[in-house]
């Protein structure tokens, strides 16, 4: 067997007796080994709205902005203000109104529950508007919705939280 791997690999019958499968076992390993490579292909993304058209909102989100929704859910599932405040807007929309973004942190400092909130929001996924993240979809799509809700834009370049809104408990 030492010949077989230095000249040729593992053959099918030595793969099957070392790792104890029997034969229909084995084409099962092999299908499924096929298909998750298949399986993976990317799709082809729709082309972008033409100029001067809103693209319709999308559950769809760019590498970006489901990075900047990782890390601020991150930081709020850990109460972590100093790495929130990075993807902070400033000024900052808190419940309706602009504020400097200390005044909002002072607000999730007193309140350890509003991290928390933040991160139930994010947990149940945005919609992106092309130029906004909106937090939960519920909140763009539900004319009636009255819970909390989270906005993400873009600043200088990066995505940011911009608005925190709480809702009705």
């Amino acid at each position: 067997m030492d010949e077989t791997l230095d000249k040729k690999g593992l053959g099918a019958a030595e793969v099957i007796r070392l790792l104890h499968l029997t034969p229909p076992m084995f084409a099962v390993s092999l299908a499924a080994a096929l298909c998750l490579g298949a399986c993976g292909k990317q799709e082809e993304k729709p082309a972008a709205a033409p100029a001067g058209q809103a693209a319709a909102p999308s559950a769809e989100l760019t590498p970006d902005q489901q990075q900047v929704i990782y890390w601020v859910g991150r930081a709020a599932d850990r109460g972590n203000l100093v790495a929130l405040h990075r993807y902070m807007a400033e000024p900052f929309g808190w419940n309706g109104a602009q504020v400097p973004t200390e005044e909002a942190l002072q607000q999730l400092r007193a309140h350890d529950e509003y991290t928390d909130r933040l991160k139930a929001l994010l947990d149940r996924g945005c919609l992106s508007t092309g130029s906004q993240l909106l937090c939960p979809p519920d909140s763009a799509t539900d004319p009636k919705y009255a819970g909390d809700r989270a906005t993400f834009a873009q600043q200088g370049g990066a995505w940011k939280l911009t608005a925190m809104t709480l809702g009705h408990k």
